[in-house]
Order: structure tokens, then sequence, then C-alpha cells
């Protein structure tokens, strides 16, 4: 991840702790339109789209996550419940 990319995630991450879910998805977005393949960018973006009650964008974002995300990790089977849920109600 380059220092841009970082960049985005912490302001997106910091506005989304300020309710700013217009600001985050921004931040968000830029960090996935500077490296597409960064999964964690796709995730919190998710997890924003979940909360402003985008069902479907949440689980599509969600979904790229998990396409992307190292096998091993550690919050897989707990997100790809989610994802499942999110999929059901969307």
């Amino acid at each position: 991840m380059n220092e841009r990319e970082e960049a985005h995630l912490e302001r997106g991450q910091d506005r989304h702790k300020a309710g700013d879910l217009e600001g985050a998805i921004d931040d968000f977005s830029a960090a996935i339109n500077a490296d597409p393949a960064e999964w964690l960018a796709w995730m919190e973006r998710g997890a924003v789209l979940a909360q402003k009650l985008d069902l479907e964008g949440a689980a599509r974002d969600i979904r790229k996550a998990l396409d992307l995300a190292p096998p091993d990790w550690s919050l897989r089977e707990k997100t790809e419940t989610l994802l499942q849920k999110l999929e059901i109600k969307a």
C-alpha cells in the first residue's frame, strides 16, 4: 500500500468514526481507485454502505474484499456470515 492510498484509508476511517459517511465513502473509493486490489478499502467501504442501508452495495464490496483478502485472514468466517445475511436482506 502506498502513502496516498494509506492516507485515504486512514481519513476514511476517521470520517466513518465521526459519522461523515459520504466523506468516508469518497475516501475509500479513492483508495480503491488507487489500488483496486486493496481488500481493506473494499471492506471498509462495504461497512459504510451497510450502515447507510445500501445492502446491495455493501454485499458487492464485501464480496470483493473476501475475494482479495488473504486466505488466512482471521475474520474471514465472520465476514462470510455477515455477507450471507446482507445478501438475504438485499
